[in-house]
């Protein structure tokens, strides 16, 4: 990747599809243990990334969370493609770095995360954030 741009571009993609047998945003949110209802209300935001809307709400609730955490969930929901995203050299990404400061709306790496996140049924947000 050249920059956390491009990582968060393409995890973006990759997480908020909506597939039968890929984990996405859904799955990585749970695992990050984001409460149902959250989620529920997240996914009628059809004019927006709901892998995006997540990090916002985890921006608030877990301000402490850390990059190990992220890529824990993605790897405990089967999203190793999006965990892998967090450790491309030119991001010198530490795991005890804080997402809040990494993963920002403007970032590139949210996007790519948001990308892979959005589609139904990989490993998503909802069972990501379950796990944190």
């Amino acid at each position: 990747m050249k920059n956390q741009a491009d990582a968060l571009e393409v995890m973006t993609k990759r997480l908020d599809r909506e597939m039968k047998a890929v984990k996405n945003w859904r799955h990585f949110s749970s695992q990050l243990k984001v409460d149902v209802n959250v989620i529920e209300r997240l996914k009628w935001y059809g004019d927006f990334s709901p892998t995006i809307r997540v990090f916002e709400h985890l921006e608030i609730v877990k301000p402490d969370l850390t990059i190990f955490q992220v890529k824990t969930g993605l790897f405990e929901i089967g999203r190793k493609d999006m965990s892998n995203l967090l450790d491309e050299d030119d991001l010198h990404l530490d795991g005890n770095t804080l997402v809040k400061y990494v993963i920002t709306p403007e970032s590139d790496l949210l996007r790519k995360i948001s990308t892979g996140l959005n589609r139904q049924s990989w490993g998503n947000w909802e069972l990501a954030q379950a796990g944190v």
